[in-house]
């Protein structure tokens, strides 16, 4: 178990690639008729319930865009850091964070435009493809809003050290204060 979540941790496009497969295969058994369908299939045809969709699908782009937005933010604030501390984190955790700074914020923008397409898709009556690709981008959404919240949560623990590390140095009174200097 504990493997299995160092890998989700680490290498987030498992997640999305996942993600992305379950998308595929319910897209694939909406359109053979076997397997799970979608509650929205109904929906989709319906024309008054079909532009709720078109507004659900726009709803999530906009939804989508916004937690990019927040995804950068926390982004440039680990990379804004000239601490040692901030220093030391970045050298230290290295290729695996790099890879969920860029999978936070690639896959908050993939959702908002996987959200625009399916809305458009929806207009042109393309029904089971729309579903699925809104389907992989709320899947998206959360995975990037759920890892941005955690590397935030990380980068706060990060501030917390660095802070400490500051006060440390501000309370520290050197011997020459004390004694005089030696001169």
């Amino acid at each position: 178990m504990n493997r299995l979540l160092g890998i989700i941790r680490d290498r987030p496009y498992v997640v999305t690639v996942t993600g992305s497969l379950i998308a595929a295969l319910h897209f694939i058994a909406m359109t053979i008729g076997r397997g799970p369908t979608s509650p929205l299939l109904t929906v989709a045809s319906d024309a008054g319930s079909g532009a709720l969709l078109v507004a659900s699908y726009v709803g999530l782009a906009a939804t989508a865009a916004v937690a990019a937005g927040f995804a950068g933010v926390v982004i440039v604030f680990g990379l804004s850091g000239q601490t040692p501390v901030f220093l030391r984190f970045r050298t230290k955790s290295g290729e695996r964070m790099r890879a969920n700074w860029i999978s936070i914020i690639s896959s908050a923008f993939a959702a908002a435009g996987l959200g625009l397409l399916a809305a458009v898709l929806q207009i042109a009556s393309a029904y089971a493809l729309g579903i699925a690709l809104f389907e992989l981008g709320v899947f998206l959404f959360v995975h990037s809003a759920g890892r941005t919240v955690w590397v935030l949560l990380i980068l706060i623990k990060v501030v917390q050290v660095d802070d400490g590390r500051q006060l440390r140095e501000e309370n520290t009174i050197s011997s020459s204060s004390l004694f005089g200097s030696t001169h």
